[in-house]
């Protein structure tokens, strides 16, 4: 009656779910060492390096949806936009900081879309 698709376990795919583990335990870990709270730089400085590494092993998992790696890819150029609020610096600076995250958000958006 019905189908059972079996993920393709190959490399590249295993790899990823380990980098996106890897990017759950850093989050996890940066939890516990500082107060959760979204504008202070040590543990955002976890939850983006945790992000990132999410966001690598989504794109490396060929099941996953491109939807899916896309959501993750702005989740994280969101955050990372979070975390330079957060820094005390000149708006400028800031906005200078902005600028890059936002245009790699889109590269990637329009690559994965293709």
């Amino acid at each position: 009656m019905f189908k059972k698709e079996r993920i393709s376990l190959t490399g590249w795919t295993i790899f990823g779910l380990c980098l996106a583990l890897l990017g759950v335990a850093t989050i996890i870990y940066g939890g516990l060492l500082y107060p959760i709270n979204f504008l202070d730089r040590d543990f955002m400085s976890f939850v983006i390096g945790g992000l990132f590494l999410i966001s690598i092993g989504v794109c490396l998992v060929s099941e996953a949806a491109p939807l899916f790696k896309i959501g993750f890819i702005w989740i994280t150029a969101c955050f990372s936009c979070l975390y330079l609020y957060g820094l005390e610096m000149d708006w400028m600076v800031k906005f200078m900081g902005f600028v890059p995250i936002a245009g790699f958000a889109v590269w990637l958006t329009t690559k994965m879309l293709k």
